[in-house]
């Protein structure tokens, strides 16, 4: 009997027999297995660093992946791209056990999953607040994806880091119409500097646009012949300094408008 037969009957005695659960198999039949769209995509580059490591070593059966009955893969798709593209046997365990959220948490412990990739888990899940971030980020992407998922939401966070409130799908984009009227702002000063997505910069222009006093329209008449003075500054203290000097440029003293960064209250010690 071949090796492929052999390694097809031990595939449908695993898939009918419950007492074959979490026993170790293996086999070079990699289109019966199936990727959950829920699970992150797969990343080139850490695809490519695990092909060397296994043609350096190869050490697949002792890091099995994980499947379902149906031969859903909910843990190692790399390790079944990589085995495929060696064309080595995978080596696999069935386990209706294990769901797509523990195959998250448990893949963090060998990579870390990215905003993005937490994106996508809970767009695919269907978390219609991720789907709205998607969009507007899709619209915008000159903005990182932590700007952007930042600028698009506001309110507490129950005491959560914003990674936590973020990965752990609790993130809410209920702060859009505002996001996109940043961004709009933002855009404009592209007309006359060229830093205009960078970090602290987006930081300053959202903290200025939060203030109601803010008149976006006497901003750009002054950049129109103030821009030369808007350069690129370590940080936003550095940013409000100069906008204030242009914003309030030959405008008398009554109508004058200084913009501050806001001071974060530190909660003293009872």
């Amino acid at each position: 009997m071949s090796k492929i037969a052999v390694e097809e009957i031990t595939m449908t005695v695993a898939a009918e027999d419950p007492q074959e659960e979490n026993n170790i198999l293996s086999t070079r039949q990699y289109g019966i297995f199936r990727f959950d769209p829920a699970n992150r995509p797969i990343d080139p580059k850490h695809l490519g660093e695990l092909i060397e490591a296994i043609q350096e070593e190869n050490l697949l059966h002792l890091f099995p992946i994980i499947v379902s009955r149906n031969f859903v893969v909910t843990d190692g798709q790399h390790r079944l791209r990589a085995a495929e593209f060696l064309n080595l046997p995978i080596y696999y365990i069935i386990s209706d056990r294990m769901r797509q959220e523990h195959a998250r948490k448990l893949s963090k412990l060998n990579k870390n999953w990215s905003v993005k990739d937490n994106l996508h888990h809970w767009c695919e899940l269907g978390l219609t607040d991720y789907r709205l971030l998607r969009e507007f980020w899709a619209e915008h992407r000159w903005l990182t994806l932590t700007s952007a998922a930042s600028l698009a939401t506001t309110g507490p966070r129950g005491g959560r880091s914003f990674k936590i409130y973020f990965d752990e799908g609790l993130y809410k984009a209920n702060n859009l119409d505002f996001a996109r009227r940043v961004c709009s702002y933002i855009l404009d000063f592209k007309t006359w500097i060229p830093f205009y997505r960078e970090k602290a910069f987006v930081a300053t222009i959202t903290i200025i646009a939060r203030n109601p006093e803010y008149n976006h329209d006497r901003m750009m008449q002054k950049m129109k012949y103030q821009s030369s003075r808007l350069t690129k500054q370590a940080n936003a203290d550095s940013y409000f300094d100069i906008i204030n000097d242009i914003y309030n440029f030959r405008v008398v003293e009554e109508n004058r408008y200084y913009f501050r960064k806001p001071i974060r209250k530190v909660k003293e010690d009872s």
